[in-house]
């Protein structure tokens, strides 16, 4: 069984001191423990230096199970679907360096961002501290602009209709005509004409740009973009899309935190492992209206206890796994 453990468990694992016992809880009963960059990047932006510390030294170890970070691993499913699609999209004299160095620095055991952050962990924290800010902050209030809007015209998103049966519109810019369609796609088109077009900066745009003409497609190519999104795209390639935007959807009628941006990075990971655990019981009812709802199989989410009494539920589950449907779990 795989399992990805929220940022919070991790600090629960810390305070009640059991961060050591996790290992031999899991490798006696076959439990596989993943780690998200983004759990990894939200500790990094504790302000408390020593408790940052201790947390991550727990996440860094080699013994866990590390995923790509959740920008590459929609960009790869985005780039399949585009040179599936569109050849000549493909970049002639594709920058095979740059792609291997920036996939490395995320692969490799010793001097990639695993090793910078256990070993020097209050220098990365600061560069992130400074960094992520303005992008957080942007995010955040996009996030409370969509839900101020969702509240204004009342739209009951949770509790009318099943997440398959949501639509969305646009207007093509090309032709002036509105589209509607189903949501994923109409949130796709408008965060990746975002992420490709107007940030050369961000890690969406890196990744796809040593393989995908962007300028062409920014120029001579915007239709054929539009229309890529509008009916082309396939949802069985590019599950991470739908998560996205289903969370998109579910966080437009809660309240907006600070770790709204960091549910959605984590989201991302759904088709990744077959159980979450949090003690967020918001993300949970996320996670698990996605497994309910989603055209594809996604995680399960298990909630538990703050403290040290749900480090004491975590444990019990994770020595306890049973199987059910086709995957192994664990169930409450």
């Amino acid at each position: 069984m795989r399992v990805l453990l929220d940022t919070n468990v991790w600090r629960y694992l810390i305070d009640s001191k059991n961060q050591d016992l996790l290992y031999n809880v899991t490798r006696k009963s076959n439990v596989k423990i993943y780690i998200a960059p983004s759990v990894v990047v939200e500790t990094l932006r504790l302000s408390d230096a020593s408790l940052r510390r201790r947390i991550v030294e727990a996440q860094t170890r080699d013994c866990w199970h590390r995923l790509m970070p959740d920008a590459f691993l929609q960009c790869e499913d985005v780039k399949s679907e585009m040179m599936r699609l569109h050849p000549e999209w493909i970049i002639k004299k594709r920058d095979v360096n740059l792609y291997r160095r920036l996939r490395y620095d995320w692969m490799r055991a010793k001097g990639g961002f695993w090793e910078k952050a256990r070993v020097n962990t209050d220098v990365i924290a600061n560069r992130y501290l400074t960094q992520d800010a303005s992008a957080l902050n942007e995010v955040r209030q996009q996030l409370r602009e969509v839900r101020s809007s969702v509240v204004e015209n009342g739209a009951p998103l949770l509790n009318v209709k099943r997440l398959k049966d949501f639509t969305g519109s646009w207007t093509n810019k090309v032709t002036g005509e509105i589209v509607v369609s189903e949501f994923w796609r109409v949130y796709a088109e408008l965060i990746w004409c975002n992420m490709l077009f107007a940030d050369k900066n961000n890690a969406f745009y890196q990744w796809i740009s040593c393989d995908i003409d962007i300028e062409f497609l920014l120029w001579g190519g915007y239709p054929e973009f539009l229309n890529f999104w509008q009916s082309e795209a396939q949802l069985a390639a590019l599950p991470r899309e739908w998560i996205r935007a289903a969370i998109y959807v579910l966080q437009s009628e809660r309240k907006v935190t600070d770790g709204n941006p960091v549910d959605a990075a984590i989201s991302v990971h759904l088709v990744d492992v077959d159980a979450i655990f949090s003690a967020d019981k918001n993300f949970i009812a996320m996670v698990n209206r996605i497994q309910d709802e989603a055209p594809f199989q996604t995680a399960h989410g298990y909630l538990i206890s703050a403290g040290k009494e749900g480090i004491e539920q975590l444990f019990k589950l994770l020595s306890q796994p049973i199987i059910y449907g086709n995957r192994s779990s664990v169930r409450h």
